[in-house]
């Protein structure tokens, strides 16, 4: 006999989950709004997402001329398209990047580096300087996707500057640790944007977008 709603509602909010997608869509809430979310199913990555998080995603694909899947794509492998850091959903690095938004971006001029991402519009700058970055390095390497994919998390051999956090992270030596040869990152955001292409609710929002130009009506 299948389980009543009232019963199923119950028992997720006694922690009772039957699996890892249950689990998930009672602590996003996607239980309460399904039609707020979308299922995609990505590996590890796999998960409900907001959608609105993903409109300002693809608004912003379309506004520097980047596939939208790719730029979702580095949503989800960076931060879980937020969850993990919901003001900083792209995972900017200031240490990096602190400067350029600072030229971009008049609202953070004035701002200490250490009060930047709490400005409330820090999470829509970093889906915006995302975009600009994505679209900077796929331009970089016409001919080479992956390596456009990659030079978006940065194109040096380490990422801590070859600390023993270099080691853990990579759970290898330091010196054969090669970030930019082997590409990780790339690969991985590569592999996520063929993996939500298939998703039939995913293709229907970006259609949609296109046709609107807009979310207003979606």
């Amino acid at each position: 006999m299948a389980e009543s709603l009232e019963k199923k509602l119950s028992r997720l909010a006694r922690g009772k989950f039957l699996n890892w997608k249950e689990r998930r869509e009672f602590k996003t809430g996607a239980f309460k709004s399904p039609k707020d979310f979308i299922w995609l199913e990505v590996g590890k990555f796999s998960d409900y997402y907001p959608k609105d998080m993903m409109k300002k995603i693809i608004k912003t694909a379309s506004n520097y001329g980047l596939d939208p899947y790719d730029l979702l794509a580095v949503g989800i492998a960076e931060s879980g398209l937020g969850y993990k850091n919901p003001v900083n959903p792209m995972q900017i690095n200031l240490d990096v990047h602190e400067d350029e938004m600072r030229k971009r971006y008049p609202q953070l001029q004035t701002l200490p580096k250490q009060e930047m991402t709490g400005h409330p519009a820090f999470p829509s700058l970093s889906i915006d300087y995302a975009g600009h970055l994505l679209d900077k390095a796929l331009k970089e390497f016409p001919e080479d996707r992956l390596s456009g994919l990659q030079a978006y998390s940065g194109k040096g051999r380490v990422l801590y500057g070859g600390t023993v956090k270099d080691e853990k992270y990579f759970n290898k030596p330091s010196k054969e640790i090669d970030f930019w040869r082997d590409k990780p990152q790339g690969k991985r955001v590569n592999r996520i944007s063929t993996m939500i292409k298939l998703n039939e609710e995913l293709q229907h929002l970006i259609n949609r977008f296109w046709q609107e130009q807009d979310f207003v009506n979606i």
